[in-house]
């Protein structure tokens, strides 16, 4: 019987390691590892004799797994409506919600193919090169779509209650948590603010994602309690009574109730002011960006820049194959690339790595390439090879779908 090795020295023509105490690129890199651990990361002359196998990753680079900060599996099985579906009005949010609502109720898949459905997109994710998911669903069965893979998934049940005849049961559910509880909030045009002051205080100091200024739409309907939004509400039975228009940001907003702070991670954020910025800052909250979704359906353009400027590192997420074409985190650092040309490619890589993994609070544990973390990361190739250390980052996240990677554990 063959006796496994202790480890393996794995060698490739670049090595980013994702680490800030050192180099951000190594050339002719090496990943050395020990039972399943990572026991050092260096330039390949650093280990003449490292004892074990030596496994050549050629022109490939090495890099940590990524992290989707943002998804909703459960609703993978509508990708029909998101390729081809009949809502076509870019930035109209509540004509895309009740577009979607429209083709959940049409669909005609039970909840067994609706689990399975979402168990191929999350294996997806996972050859792709994805290690850990922030999974969001209204359907408590979805809390089972993670068991049994290799993908760490965080699961949050968002509760919907801003309606007249949704706020009760929402009221009943929240009012029944314990602490540290998985419960969220959808959104401040999703769910009424004491609904959502209760969800945050039974979070505790679990992480507790919500959808932040996403469109404009949601900007008018805070401030104001008008427009396109509280028309949809007003249609599903009426607005319930305890939202009042706050004559403030999204954000400000949200920061009023009280559930704006360090283990709140504020899903696109798409339409912030200086002053939202500065809030976001000073509450020291996590952000999670959403490129290709918010490009599909049309609401904005993240302010990158303005985030990193201030110190907040955001995180990537795919939001659903209901409002993107893809999962593939790839994909989304491409998109951001493109819709924000000024960001240097490290830091977009950076939101799909190590800040990514922060924010879901593994980042002791996966994200870089460092000594005791997990003996499993990606070497990436593509058709065309990064020619020298300054254009790895550039190659990776310019490649979209069309690079190639193997899991190497």
């Amino acid at each position: 019987m063959a006796i496994e090795p202790e480890g393996y020295l794995h060698r490739a023509r670049f090595v980013a390691p994702m680490n800030e105490e050192g180099p951000e690129v190594i050339s002719d890199g090496a990943v050395l590892t020990r039972h399943g651990r990572i026991a050092a990361v260096g330039p390949a002359a650093d280990f003449l004799d490292p004892g074990v196998p030596v496994v050549e990753h050629g022109e490939a680079v090495l890099v940590p797994p990524l992290c989707n900060c943002h998804t909703h599996l459960e609703l993978s099985h509508l990708a029909p409506f998101a390729e081809d579906g009949p809502w076509r009005r870019p930035g109209e949010m509540a004509a895309w919600i009740t577009a979607l609502l429209d083709a959940r109720a049409a669909s005609d898949t039970d909840e067994e193919e609706r689990l399975f459905v979402a168990r191929q997109a999350l294996a997806g994710l996972y050859s792709r090169g994805c290690i850990a998911v922030a999974d969001i669903g209204n359907d408590p069965a979805s809390e089972d779509i993670g068991k049994y893979f290799k993908v760490l998934v965080g699961f949050f049940r968002e509760l919907l209650g801003m309606t007249v005849g949704l706020a009760p049961e929402a009221r009943k559910i929240a009012a029944g948590a314990g602490r540290e509880s998985s419960l969220t909030a959808h959104s401040l045009y999703g769910t009424a603010p004491d609904i959502i002051r209760e969800l945050k205080n039974k979070a505790g100091e679990a992480l507790f994602p919500i959808h932040l200024a996403e469109s404009m739409e949601e900007t008018e309907f805070v401030a104001t309690g008008t427009g396109p939004l509280a028309e949809f509400l007003k249609s599903l039975g009426g607005i319930d009574p305890a939202f009042v228009p706050a004559a403030m940001s999204p954000t400000a907003f949200l920061d009023s109730l009280g559930a704006l702070d360090e283990n709140t991670l504020c899903v696109h954020c798409v339409h912030l002011d200086n002053n939202d910025i500065d809030l976001l800052k000073r509450r020291r909250a996590r952000v999670c960006l959403c490129p290709a979704s918010n490009r599909h359906i049309g609401v904005g353009t993240p302010p990158v820049k303005n985030l990193l400027d201030a110190g907040i590192r955001p995180g990537l997420g795919t939001d659903s194959l209901a409002s993107n074409v893809s999962l593939d985190i790839w994909h989304e650092m491409k998109t951001l690339a493109r819709m924000a040309p000024g960001i240097e490619p490290a830091d977009i890589f950076r939101m799909a790595t190590v800040w990514g993994a922060d924010i879901l609070d593994i980042g002791s544990d996966i994200g870089r390439l460092a000594e005791g973390y997990p003996a499993s990361f990606l070497a990436v190739r593509g058709n065309n090879s990064a020619a020298g250390p300054g254009e790895v980052f550039s190659f990776l996240v310019n490649g979209g779908s069309d690079l190639d990677m193997e899991w190497v554990e």
